[in-house]
């Protein structure tokens, strides 16, 4: 019957071996294929009707997008601009036809655009679709219709969102995510207050505390001053639990840290682990990054495409910039923004594409837990309130408009989270921080030759001084087994000469003239995919 269901759903979405398309990738579909019971006419006018939300639905979901933009099983192309390699606009214009000139995030927007619909279909049902297009219309752009048919959303949970048309329609949709976590609102500044002594802190936390029973009676009485109190105590919270975590930052006097009772905090960037394993030019990787970034800055600071005479001078400051980045890569004030893969708790490779903010991880000195098997980081001492963008317990430190659960963890939450044995990321905004030391991370009775070269080689590099954070004596003296963790290069990273010149580096035949001319061609030596080790 499986057989002939999936069968019966091929002839009608003309999908080329859907069968393993649904089994390997879209396993939350299944239902939804073995359920259907509509036609290929059916779809169309489903798809029409309610396209623009659809579509909306699509740019506004990290799931959905990240089904797309999973390249194979395993890797999911974060640092490609998804409006620019899934141009849904053109999915959209003939859904029921393959089309040849779609690209491979494209074809897999259209098959999620199928199914998307074929779940519309067996939920609400073609009458309904048909003469209720307000409402349902409504539940998709609220993330209702996704909560009605995902079977493990817990009910509570379900019933909360349901609610969303109510709200919007009392105070207005942007005020449904300040709403929904009033209640979580107020557990969390109760929490950060049991938590801090400071009795500033405290006396500031106690006015939000009062302000949100106040703001509970407005929106029972829907009064819509409610909410831009409300976001004031968003605000609040957010502002008063970075001043928690940073107030606790330790800047490790001592050149090795091994105390487990030692409760200060830390926060570093973990530097990626080089591989040999590198088959691009680094003259060619480098020029395209240059190239890369001083079209989009242009771009995105003008409004226009890049012009020679226009823009030179521009370009050749930000030629400088990049020039000395590369000959100091660990300069946070003039990083070079290399892609980098990590793995996630999937075990699937994502690409984080180069941005303004810095993935650090914040951990307790007598908790640390290296974070995804890398030995050498970069600590944080003393950054201004303004560099900390979210405190995070995710992984890819992604924001939605949804996001306060998993954006804006408390501080107490994090601690707990380490102690447990997780890791927990911030975003921080490099531009405004410095590194105040190299850390680097033992885990073995005694500390790799190798390691401790390079973890020196990135000291004299950078100028900053070297602690050593001994995770197997703190495991020792607190009665545990140590990690053990294997310190395994990733795979298509770059090396450590790839990325800073030596003194047979070709890095000198690099120039402006030669960059310009990059630019304005559009290409360096050939197609970029070519030479892009993501």
């Amino acid at each position: 019957m499986c057989e002939e269901d999936f069968a019966a759903f091929k002839k009608i979405v003309q999908i080329d071996d859907f069968e393993t398309s649904c089994v390997r990738e879209y396993e939350g579909y299944l239902d939804t294929v073995l359920e259907f019971k509509g036609t290929k006419e059916d779809i169309r006018i489903v798809f029409e009707k309610y396209k623009p939300y659809l579509l909306r639905m699509i740019r506004n979901s990290d799931e959905l997008k990240d089904k797309i933009m999973r390249e194979d099983r395993f890797t999911i192309r974060h640092d490609l601009d998804f409006e620019k390699s899934a141009n849904l606009s053109k999915v959209s214009e003939d859904l029921l036809n393959k089309d040849d000139g779609l690209s491979i995030f494209e074809e897999r927007a259209r098959v999620i655009l199928i199914l998307e619909v074929a779940k519309l279909i067996n939920y609400y049902g073609m009458d309904e679709l048909i003469n209720n297009q307000d409402r349902i219309s409504k539940e998709i752009a609220l993330g209702i219709f996704s909560a009605k048919t995902d079977y493990y959303l817990p009910l509570p949970e379900k019933e909360k969102i349901e609610r969303r048309i109510e709200v919007a329609e009392s105070f207005g949709e942007e005020s449904i995510p300040y709403i929904e976590n009033l209640d979580l609102l107020s557990e969390r500044l109760i929490s950060l207050r049991n938590f801090t002594k400071k009795p500033a802190e405290i006396k500031e936390l106690d006015v939000l505390i009062k302000k949100l029973e106040l703001i509970r009676t407005m929106i029972q009485q829907k009064n819509p001053q409610a909410i831009p109190l409300l976001k004031g105590c968003y605000s609040g919270y957010e502002k008063i639990n970075r001043k928690v975590l940073l107030s606790r930052l330790s800047s490790p006097e001592n050149r090795v840290i091994n105390n487990p009772n030692d409760d200060r905090l830390l926060l570093l960037h973990f530097i990626p682990d080089f591989s040999e394993d590198c088959d691009v030019e680094q003259d060619k990787f480098f020029e395209s990054v240059i190239v890369d970034c001083i079209k989009e800055y242009i771009e995105k600071k003008h409004g226009r495409k890049f012009d020679e005479q226009i823009d030179h001078e521009e370009a050749s400051d930000m030629f400088a910039a990049f020039y000395d980045s590369r000959q100091n890569l660990f300069d946070l004030k003039n990083r070079i923004p290399i892609k980098n893969k990590y793995i996630n708790s999937y075990l699937y490779e994502v690409i984080t594409a180069p941005h303004t903010n810095l993935s650090c991880s914040i951990t307790k000195i007598g908790a640390l837990h290296p974070h995804l098997n890398r030995k050498i980081a970069i600590g944080i001492a003393n950054p201004p309130l303004s560099a900390i963008k979210t405190i995070n317990v995710g992984y890819n430190n992604e924001l939605d408009r949804f996001s306060f659960v998993k954006n804006s963890a408390p501080v107490t939450d994090v601690l707990e989270h380490i102690e447990k044995g997780g890791t927990n990321e911030t975003l921080v905004d490099w531009t405004q921080i410095e590194g105040a030391y190299i850390m680097v991370i033992k885990d073995t009775p005694r500390i790799s030759r190798d390691l401790l070269k390079q973890a020196n080689e990135y000291s004299k590099i950078t100028g900053l001084p070297l602690r050593i954070y001994d995770s197997y004596e703190i495991a020792k003296r607190k009665g545990v087994s140590a990690l053990g963790h294997v310190h395994n290069p990733i795979k298509g990273s770059y090396t450590l000469k790839d990325l800073i010149p030596s003194a047979k580096s070709s890095l000198k035949t690099f120039s402006l003239k030669k960059i310009i001319e990059s630019i304005t061609r559009g290409n360096v030596g050939g197609e970029h995919d070519e030479y892009d080790l993501q």
